[in-house]
């Protein structure tokens, strides 16, 4: 018998391709936190606080309040202790001014206006008190603050 043919070897293959270099295995991406929204109404610049009033002086000048679009009030007050006040209806009345103890006392004959008084801003910010309880003979009885607690006198 004649011997088994053997089987050509196998032609050697070409070697594979070099595999590419693993690439650094990248971080798992972070998770986004939500970030708050910007304020579309970002706060307003915080007032100034009152600066604390020591005397009448320091109160002297011309302030002008708008009680509403029809009428206007001006009063001015004088270092040397006396006040005029009026507005656009025609009301005005003169006399005297004091201040002790943060309260600005106005009197015009028999009537006599007690208001706590600061300035704002440059603003003059009357306030009534509970001793301001003004007779209705002249007009000061009728200057603002009169039915509202507090009204606020811009500087002229």
């Amino acid at each position: 018998m004649p011997p088994p043919l053997k089987e050509p070897a196998p032609e050697p293959a070409e070697p594979p391709p070099p595999k590419p270099e693993p690439r650094p295995a990248e971080p798992p991406p972070t998770p986004k936190v939500p970030q708050p929204a910007p304020d579309p109404d970002p706060p307003l610049e915080q007032p100034k606080p009152p600066k604390p009033v020591a005397s009448l002086e320091q109160l002297a000048g011309s302030f002008q309040y708008k009680p509403n679009p029809l009428v206007t009030e001006k009063l001015v007050l004088k270092a040397d202790g006396s006040f005029e006040y009026r507005d656009s209806n025609g009301a005005q009345v003169a006399g005297q001014a004091a201040f002790e103890g943060g309260v600005l006392k106005l009197q015009a004959g028999e009537v006599v206006r007690q208001l706590s008084a600061k300035l704002e801003g440059g603003a003059l910010v009357l306030t009534r008190t509970s001793g301001d309880r003004p007779k209705i003979l002249n007009d000061l009885a009728t200057m603002s603050p009169s039915v509202l607690e507090t009204a606020r006198y811009e500087k002229n």
